[in-house]
């Protein structure tokens, strides 16, 4: 019993000697309470989503704005976390100088395209293909319009408005997407009216890895979207004779008001009644 008795001491006295060479060693905090918080919000005259104002009142709503409260209390990772539980957060980063100054930094989601679908439904996808809620976020952004449901949207649109978004010509030309009752996808131009029908996205295995299906849709794409450029480059549209390579004058002189790509062998067009 007296062996146990010294084990236990010997024990008791290590640890306080480890608890008390890391309090010495701990440098003492210049000041006791947080005197200044500084707020950063990455890309906030770009995106326009969330405002310094916003994150602060968020955090006062949560109790922790770090203002006026004591150092040692607080908890960096703690306003993290409820930074990055708001719906345009990607990321929050929160750090504590020893002078009681509070730094939070946080990076919007970038909102990609824009959906109003044909059950009122009214939302964004970022560039990510996540679901972003309304907002009264105003911005020259592509839209889809249409039978979208979110699943549809984050599988098919966030591809396809990321396709036409890194293509000069498209993104230029495009500036809005609507999807059919049967699926159908049609392209609206910026300078003609008139609607291109690109047919429906191949099928896809959601069991599938997400870059084999981005593969699949990206090569749909691709090969409808080369094929709509090459008639606008090369079928004459207007009794004048088109000019090589001038696909802007192609685009504005369109003398169809439908051109349907959906099958392979041919381009069908549907003539305006009046010119």
């Amino acid at each position: 019993m007296k062996k146990a008795f010294f084990i236990i001491t010997d024990i008791v006295i290590g640890l306080y000697l480890v608890l008390a060479m890391t309090s010495w060693n701990k440098p003492a905090p210049a000041v006791k309470d947080c005197n200044k918080v500084t707020i950063c919000v990455a890309d906030e005259n770009t995106h326009g989503f969330l405002t310094k104002s916003e994150i602060q009142r968020l955090l006062k709503q949560r109790g922790i704005y770090p203002l006026g409260q004591p150092i040692v209390t607080m908890n960096p990772r703690k306003i993290e976390t409820e930074l990055k539980r708001m719906p345009f957060v990607s990321d929050a980063q929160c750090c504590v100088t020893q002078q009681g100054h509070v730094y939070i930094t946080v990076m919007q989601r970038t909102p990609l395209i824009r959906i109003k679908n044909a059950w009122n439904q009214d939302f964004y996808i970022d560039d990510n293909g996540g679901i972003m809620p309304n907002s009264q976020y105003v911005s020259n952004l592509m839209i889809a319009t249409g039978y979208i449901s979110k699943a549809y949207a984050t599988k098919y649109i966030s591809v396809i408005a990321h396709f036409l978004m890194e293509d000069e010509l498209w993104r230029k030309e495009i500036e809005q997407i609507n999807i059919t009752e049967d699926k159908q996808v049609e392209l609206i131009p910026r300078s003609s009216n008139h609607v291109v029908n690109i047919g429906k996205m191949p099928e896809i295995n959601d069991a599938d890895q997400p870059s084999k299906k981005y593969v699949a849709i990206n090569n749909y794409l691709k090969r409808q979207m080369t094929r709509l450029e090459l008639f606008y480059r090369y079928v004459p549209q207007t009794l004048e004779p088109p000019v090589p390579n001038d696909t802007t004058n192609a685009l504005n002189s369109l003398s169809y008001n439908y051109i349907d790509l959906e099958y392979n062998n041919q381009i069908i067009c549907q003539r305006r009644t009046s010119l």
